[in-house]
């Protein structure tokens, strides 16, 4: 089937034609990275006959200019190209609580789009800047990670190093996601907050609230201490209830896997290499040689599989054109077992040979793998 496509209505700029008839929800997941919250964003046009709700003509709110300019597949410059908004000539500013340099910095359009990080004034971390200026439309959002230093938790649970190292965690544990989010996923702050609320537990949201209460607060180091501290007791309390300790990449690897389930489809993990296969959720740090629109990517080493699914939750693990000598496979073999269900295949295709697949084997017959078979270039097993 040709890939899906859009393009904006010659006629009308507030008309988008898909190349093939699809549903309002696909036409809301392929132009937006998260679905928007304006009313009416994107309507069905009544002037297309639908068949089964699915149509290839749909209107969108072309007077939302964030909306505009948040979509995906460079229609977001061509819109910019054609209706040529008009820009305000007043000069733009940034929360005072931002250190002049890193203000300058950020406004002066010397910093690359995307994330740059800055050292903060303890006993705070750092500094997050994100810049998006690809439509011609500068955005920049900024946040402040919170401190990492078990100290400063122990004081806000008033001496209680117990209570300081469980704030601490879920502190940290934010710091993390959003790093996560950012670099991982591509995720501008504002995004991944609301991811980390879409999928989190009570104790994230608790931080959530703490962050905006933080940034309201204008970030003040006293305000900030403040807020932490009256908020300490409810989440506390969420943590102990929860067994606070997964990762946002933890959630994300069991959510891809449950909703392929859901949908009747195996549970299919890549741990690397080129040449990914359909649906497969796809674990790559991405660092070497980085590819963009790696499908369903977990920005994880093939190491963290046992940390990202469930005990018997993988249909399959594969691997396709893997360079040889790059994994650890007595981290991955341990893991894959304890992920993969009875019965679940194991097939490790790598581009040229290594000494990979020796110690694979053995790991894979310690553990109790069957129908092992061992090509070199290529090692299949049953668990």
């Amino acid at each position: 089937m040709e890939p899906l496509k859009a393009e904006i209505d010659a006629a009308d700029s507030g008309r988008l034609i898909f190349n093939r008839p699809i549903s309002l929800a696909e036409a809301v997941a392929y132009l937006w990275q998260r679905p928007p919250e304006t009313p009416d964003a994107l309507r069905p046009d009544p002037s297309d006959i639908s068949a089964g709700g699915r149509q290839r003509r749909f209107l969108i709110k072309k007077t939302d200019m964030d909306l505009v300019f948040s979509l995906q597949h460079g229609l977001a410059n061509e819109y910019v190209r054609q209706i040529k908004p008009i820009r305000s000539n007043a000069p733009a500013t940034l929360p005072d609580w931002i250190p002049p340099e890193i203000r300058e910095a950020a406004l002066s359009g010397h910093l690359r789009n995307g994330v740059s990080r800055f050292a903060g004034p303890p006993p705070y971390g750092r500094i997050v800047v994100w810049i998006d200026n690809s439509s011609g439309y500068l955005s920049i959002q900024a946040y402040q990670e919170f401190p990492d230093k078990l100290e400063f938790y122990v004081r806000i649970a008033d001496g209680d190093e117990h209570s300081g190292r469980l704030l601490r965690e879920c502190y940290s544990q934010f710091n993390r996601d959003m790093t996560f989010f950012l670099d991982s996923r591509g995720m501008s702050p504002e995004m991944a907050r609301d991811e980390i609320r879409r999928i989190n537990d009570e104790v994230l949201r608790l931080v959530l609230e703490a962050a905006v209460g933080i940034l309201s607060a204008g970030a003040g180091i006293s305000a900030m201490n403040n807020i932490m501290r009256q908020n300490a007791n409810k989440m506390l309390g969420a943590a102990e209830r929860s067994g606070f300790s997964k990762s946002a990449s933890q959630k994300i690897g069991s959510e891809m896997a449950g909703s392929l389930r859901r949908a009747g489809k195996p549970v299919v993990v890549n741990l690397g290499g080129v040449g990914e296969e359909l649906e497969a959720i796809n674990l790559n740090p991405n660092k070497v040689a980085p590819r963009k629109d790696i499908p369903n990517l977990i920005a994880q080493e093939g190491e963290a599989i046992e940390q990202l699914f469930e005990p018997g939750s993988v249909d399959k693990i594969v691997s396709n054109r893997l360079p040889p000598n790059t994994l650890d496979w007595r981290r991955i073999i341990p893991g894959a077992q304890k992920v993969l269900k009875p019965g679940g295949t194991l097939t490790i295709r790598f581009q040229g040979t290594g000494y990979d697949s020796e110690v694979i084997v053995a790991e894979l017959k310690r553990l109790g793998f069957k129908q092992i078979e061992d090509f070199k270039a290529v090692v299949t097993a049953v668990k």
